[in-house]
């Protein structure tokens, strides 16, 4: 049998194939990402999976040097020099439907990684797998200038990239991602606007998929007295997230500063870990508090375990999120809020302006607005009614957003693709017969 004979009659398969009657088609999905730690969005993604009604036989490809013994369906896969080709591998001898690719500038490792992901997605072509990359986060090539780079790209600027050759590099990588990726997802309207603007990528190929949030989940009783106790009787303000400027985390200890002229029972909670380039900025952080005389109201806690989020979220009246720029929507820190139904104050740009309803589940202030933000914070701890309001609107808001839903419409994005997959290939049959 020849090869134009061998196409027809697999194809006429395909045109024959039919599910059985009630049964739900299982794709076989490799999602690729790290798998630490335990609140990474791919092992909770993989949760809601499991408890959704969509069935999907998934593998996780992580990291070779991960701690994945507790995911019976992992495999340590691939390694910082040589992901591209580890995973095509393991993708020809695995033969899934779709490779799902959790795409942040991190994910591979060192800043220079990033530089071999559109060979990672020419290879998944190569390998004949339909491709899906969840975009994390879009960084606009026209917010990049001089202070962007020197300031808050300092892994980037010590690589040895300018301004000039980092425009190329974002130009390059996503638009290889527009145009080798069968579908997209971004987390909101704002990133998928940046990505069709600034990028030319196709608007139909960008689905929005929100960050899920877990069932709320209640603290441990021995680390919760743990916290207690060293809080005291004050009533905490939190911030959880890395230590970086581009959060601004100096107008938050500023604005704590007037803040605290009348609400002295208050303390600022700064959950978080410094990155070893951010080093500088946390000693920044700290010189600032002691010199407001801060030192009794602000804490930084430095790391903590995924069981302290929830205790630290738990205690808290509100949380505040100072982002500098929109690209940074802050998707885990945010969830973590929401699924607890603290309130939230953050700035009114990007993501976060879109993701949070002002007046009604937080309040929005312009960013580096030092006097806006204290007034905000004034605003929540001296109004009891609009907390409650603003948790209750989280609460309804949250029954939306479980990781089941995320799951249940990141299959409906499968079943799209591999539906428009298999009729495209009966098309191709169809004008060949025609022929």
């Amino acid at each position: 049998m020849n090869g134009f004979s061998l196409l027809k009659e697999n194809i006429w398969k395909l045109r024959e194939e039919k599910m059985p009657e009630g049964k739900q088609c299982v794709y076989k999905i490799v999602i690729v990402h790290r798998l630490t730690p335990k609140t990474n969005y791919t092992r909770l993604l993989e949760k809601g999976f499991r408890h959704s009604a969509s069935k999907a036989d998934i593998t996780l490809y992580g990291n070779k040097e991960e701690n994945i013994s507790d995911l019976p369906n992992a495999k340590n896969v691939w390694s910082n020099n040589f992901y591209p080709f580890q995973v095509f591998r393991q993708t020809v001898g695995d033969r899934p439907d779709i490779v799902h690719i959790q795409y942040e500038f991190t994910t591979f490792g060192p800043f220079w990684t990033n530089l071999l992901f559109p060979l990672l997605l020419i290879l998944m072509k190569i390998a004949g797998v339909k491709t899906v990359v969840t975009v994390h986060s879009v960084i606009p090539k026209e917010m990049v200038n001089k202070e962007f780079m020197q300031q808050l790209l300092p892994p980037i600027a010590k690589f040895g990239m300018g301004e000039i050759l980092f425009k190329m590099f974002l130009a390059f990588l996503y638009r290889t991602m527009a145009i080798s990726a069968d579908r997209l997802v971004v987390h909101g309207g704002w990133y998928k606007k940046k990505m069709v603007s600034s990028y030319k990528a196709p608007s139909w190929k960008i689905h929005i998929i929100s960050y899920g949030v877990d069932e709320k989940k209640f603290a441990e009783d021995a680390l919760l007295k743990w916290w207690r106790k060293r809080i005291g009787e004050h009533r905490v303000i939190l911030f959880f997230g890395n230590i970086s400027p581009r959060k601004d985390m100096e107008t938050l200890i500023r604005s704590l500063a007037i803040f605290l002229r009348n609400n002295q029972d208050y303390l600022l909670l700064i959950a978080g870990r410094e990155l070893p380039y951010y080093q500088w900025y946390g000693e920044r952080l700290k010189s600032i508090t002691k010199e407001l005389e801060l030192s009794e109201n602000v804490i930084f806690s430095g790391p903590i375990s995924d069981e302290e989020i929830h205790v630290l979220y738990s205690i808290s009246e509100f949380a505040v999120f100072p982002y500098l720029y929109g690209f940074e929507g802050p998707s885990g820190p945010l969830a973590f809020a929401i699924q607890h139904c603290v309130p939230i104050i953050g700035t009114g740009v990007g993501h976060l302006a879109e993701e949070i309803c002002n007046m009604k589940e937080g309040i929005l202030v312009p960013p580096k607005d030092i006097k806006a933000l204290a007034e905000a914070m004034t605003k929540l701890a001296n109004d009891r009614n609009l907390r409650e309001n603003f948790s209750e609107n989280l609460r309804r808001k949250m029954k939306g957003m479980l990781w089941r839903d995320v799951a249940e419409k990141t299959f409906q994005l499968y079943r799209e693709l591999m539906e428009d997959s298999k009729n495209s290939r009966l098309r191709i049959i169809s004008s060949i017969q025609g022929s």
